[in-house]
């Protein structure tokens, strides 16, 4: 069946479709468990391996309580598999996806469209921070900063490779996982976070830092949340995008591509700091508020949202127009999307 279809299938009882771009691990899964176990959803969880996402997807719903009998399978993954209706959800394994490969991303947009799936919530997850060890700056296979690739440019060209799903989807929402970190006046923020157009991979002579070039990802991610949704009303589309912090949560995996010992370092430095100041919290904190942004109707788009579900105003480099705009078009040209014509939205 065609996008069109399935997304008129909810009507009639069967499932809303939640896919979360990398969801084997940390906050990621927890909020796939709460949104099967509620029911009401089917989720897909992506990863770069295939095998992993549905070993994952197979935990969520061991721990949900929901039958082996179908989840989690490579069929399934391409959309083969159609969901009974049932009140609980399932989650499935789907991919493989690399955030780090512009093709990978494409491949995956192309398997996705083509299985006929409806997206109801689409979850942008996926997020590193490179190895701090000596601020080297790591490129992609495409040529683009790791950091910048992974959190943001894969992100921004899925979601307009997706858009055919999105726009075939009433009430579609795009959620974007960024953190209180992309604003520079807040505590623990690197204080150089600023987007700087002539030099957004940090390229120049000295310039690259780890810990600078995440802040700087996760303002990308506030601006393209609110630069996406401004485009979607602009273009009368019945969708949303929001973005959040989902909190101080040691237990994450977002350090996973660190040296060994710098988890365990960071982590241990990072709770002691969450403690004294009493802002630590959990991974079901974080998992809450992601499922929260991703199904709840009071949410009208454009909003951050904070990991307690309350809305907060994000940097005032992020609620500026100019540099939401200049973000997208930025986005646009590194991707050389204009010229190929994907998944144009509104300008």
């Amino acid at each position: 069946p065609g996008v069109a279809a399935m997304a008129a299938a909810t009507a009639g009882g069967a499932n809303k479709v939640c896919l979360i771009i990398g969801g084997t691990a940390g906050i990621a899964k927890q909020a796939a468990l709460l949104m099967v176990s509620r029911g009401g959803y089917d989720v897909y969880i992506t990863g770069r391996d295939l095998a992993r996402a549905e070993r994952a997807a197979a935990d969520v719903n061991a721990a949900a309580g929901v039958s082996a009998a179908t989840y989690g399978s490579a069929a399934a993954a391409e959309g083969l598999l159609e969901g009974d209706g049932a009140a609980k959800g399932r989650c499935y394994g789907a991919g493989p996806l690399d955030c780090g490969s512009m093709a990978s991303v494409r491949e995956f947009a192309d398997r996705w469209l083509r299985s006929g799936r409806a997206i109801h919530s689409l979850i942008l997850n996926a997020g590193i921070v490179v190895s701090g060890l000596g601020n080297k700056l790591e490129e992609t296979e495409d040529g683009f900063e790791r950091t910048v690739a992974v959190n943001h440019l894969s992100h921004f060209l899925l979601t307009r490779l997706l858009m055919p799903a999105l726009r075939a989807t009433p009430g579609a929402r795009v959620v974007s996982v960024a953190s209180a970190l992309h604003d520079p006046k807040l505590p623990g923020a690197d204080k150089r976070v600023r987007l700087d157009f002539d030099d957004m991979e940090l390229r120049g002579a000295g310039r690259f830092d780890a810990q600078w070039a995440y802040g700087n990802t996760k303002l990308m991610n506030v601006a393209f949340s609110r630069e996406l949704d401004r485009r979607f009303k602009a273009e009368g589309m019945d969708a949303t995008a929001v973005s959040l912090h989902p909190g101080w949560i040691p237990g994450s995996d977002l350090l996973r591509d660190q040296p060994v010992c710098v988890p365990c370092i960071l982590r241990c430095c990072f709770v002691c700091c969450c403690k004294c100041c009493g802002k630590q919290q959990s991974l079901e904190d974080g998992a809450e508020c992601q499922a929260y942004c991703a199904t709840s109707r009071e949410l009208e788009g454009g909003e951050y949202v904070n990991w307690d579900k309350k809305v907060f105003r994000p940097s005032a480099e992020a609620q500026d127009d100019a540099v939401r705009r200049r973000l997208w078009l930025w986005s646009e040209e590194a991707l050389k999307l204009e010229a190929a014509g994907e998944g144009k939205a509104a300008p």
